[in-house]
């Protein structure tokens, strides 16, 4: 039984390290998409120069953050103990 506590235990981690990541990722492209649609009315508006370099950097920001959140996934490997 200890086997199979042990296996649970790690599906256990396993989904809640993929939860996270999920939210994460949703967070990211929620802020990205919010980021987008206030640059969409600025235009629409006619933001100056400076509003829309401000969006430019705030997009920038908000993409490496979603980057870094993808490279930063778990990359646990299967083990190889007998009868798993």
């Amino acid at each position: 039984m200890a086997l199979i506590d042990d296996l649970n235990a790690k599906v256990d981690a396993l989904q809640a390290s993929l939860d996270n990541e999920q939210a994460q990722v949703a967070n990211a492209i929620n802020a990205l998409n919010e980021t987008v649609a206030g640059l969409q009315a600025q235009l629409a508006d006619g933001a100056t120069p400076e509003q829309v370099q401000a969006l430019i950097d705030k997009i920038g920001a908000i993409t490496t953050d979603l980057e870094g959140t993808i490279a930063d996934a778990p990359t646990e490997t299967p083990t190889d103990e007998p009868g798993v």
